[in-house]
């Protein structure tokens, strides 16, 4: 096979970002989180390159909070496409997850991105989740009824009972920048950690707001709960005071109720549901 990966390294990123340009045109953010990846503790960045030296793709294996791995970022140039590069990533992410002894994998994609589903599916991949993204431009003005009573919570051990109990109601995965978290304690920890927990002490609402990555390009809601209209007041209320220009909701495609409040609150599906797809691997444990 004329193609061959090797770790990202720091002067790649010209090169890459022509890759994702070419690739996916509508879903550039590399020199965004370029260095947080080369950074990455038990993640790699890993690059494609053609027998002259060119790079043609690249692709990311991340550990999330609760062990997992999540698959990203994976890009292949159109001319390059379908002759084996993203097989040689997923060969890559397997042999990391081996070593690393992660027994489970995920990954994203759309629902009529048929092809990445079925690489994914080629490695034993299975549908885990549909989901529906959202989103509104932020306010240029205050909400007209001010959000109170509302506070970060301040130790994980507040936050994961409600991440539990939140789990049958809004679905295994909580979405931040189309990373799919898994509703689990880590994640708590994890929330709390960024600063991403938030509960009203007067009605006991809370919600998951925050960004993994490109805080000042959108405001990310990962989970509502409670007074559905109270949270996007101060979701709304929050995207006002920090700036940002767009507000993003990611939530199971089955979850009407909210879907109704969002569209109340002036949000907008975006054009096509997203797919979470997943691997299980028991024998790479350790």
């Amino acid at each position: 096979m004329p193609f061959h990966l090797r770790p990202a390294q720091a002067n790649d990123l010209p090169a890459l970002q022509e890759v994702e340009k070419q690739s996916t045109p509508s879903l550039t953010y590399l020199p965004y989180v370029f260095e947080q990846f080369l950074r990455d503790p038990g993640g790699e960045l890993s690059v494609a390159e053609d027998e002259s030296g060119r790079l043609v793709g690249c692709g990311k294996f991340t550990r999330l909070p609760d062990g997992s791995a999540w698959l990203e970022t994976l890009r292949v140039i159109p001319a390059c496409q379908g002759q084996g590069v993203g097989k040689l990533f997923y060969e890559r992410f397997l042999d990391t997850a081996r070593t690393q002894g992660v027994t489970t994998l995920r990954m994203y994609t759309g629902v009529e991105n048929h092809t990445s589903r079925g690489l994914a599916e080629r490695f034993g991949f299975t549908l885990a989740e549909t989901l529906r993204g959202y989103r509104r431009p932020c306010p240029s003005e205050p909400p007209a009824l001010a959000a109170s009573g509302w506070h970060p919570l301040g130790t994980p051990a507040s936050a994961a009972p409600i991440l539990a109990a939140q789990r049958a109601a809004w679905g295994p995965f909580l979405v931040l920048n189309r990373t799919f978290y898994p509703l689990t304690s880590a994640l708590a920890e994890l929330a709390v950690e960024q600063g991403w927990a938030f509960q009203n002490a007067d009605s006991g609402d809370f919600c998951i707001l925050g960004a993994r990555f490109m805080p000042q390009q959108a405001l990310h809601l990962g989970l509502l709960s409670g007074n559905l209209d109270g949270c996007l007041t101060f979701a709304l209320q929050q995207a006002y005071q920090r700036s940002v220009p767009t507000l993003i909701c990611t939530l199971p495609a089955s979850a009407s109720a909210v879907q109704a409040a969002l569209i109340r609150h002036g949000f907008q599906p975006e054009p096509a549901d997203l797919i979470v797809m997943e691997a299980h691997f028991p024998e790479y444990a350790r």
